[in-house]
């Protein structure tokens, strides 16, 4: 992550006292060199929005070797509902990510799901963790022996 970001995420795991647990590279996630089968888990936080569908799908691929054996990636961000009102919600989001990004949008389950799977991941996962905003944590195991479709 961003320098600036790293401060803030390394008090919060020092204050839960888990930072012996957490290692951190101030890099850009889209070109840093990532060790390959070097990480259990690799987080996505409020991450994927930024992007179409193309830029990730190459970050998801990019990043799936770094994983070891039943390593895990988890996606954190907000995923459309079918209720009306939350996806009216999520459409003012989406608007103001038209604006302020290049190619930003709100991805549909099913794009996590197709992107995921091309990129050489298994089964993915979706829990909604919150309503307000309404974000999902999606994981997903990377499958061993699996090249990503190209």
């Amino acid at each position: 992550d961003a320098p600036n970001v790293l401060t803030s995420t390394r008090a919060a795991v020092a204050e839960a006292g888990l930072a012996h647990r957490f290692d951190y590279l101030a890099a850009d996630m889209l070109t840093a060199e990532l060790t390959p089968s070097s990480y259990d888990l690799i987080m996505l936080g409020n991450v994927c929005h930024l992007f179409d569908p193309a830029t990730n799908r190459h970050l998801l691929t990019r990043i799936r070797p770094a994983l070891r054996p039943g390593g895990r990636l988890a996606i954190l961000d907000a995923v459309p509902s079918d209720d009306p009102d939350r996806h009216r919600q999520l459409s003012h989001y989406a608007l103001g990510l038209r604006l302020r990004t290049q190619a930003g949008t709100v991805h549909s389950l099913a794009t996590y799901r197709a992107l995921t799977t091309s990129a050489g991941y298994g089964q993915l996962s979706a829990v909604q963790v919150s309503d307000r905003p309404p974000l999902h944590l999606l994981t997903v195991t990377a499958v061993t022996g699996v090249t990503a479709a190209r």
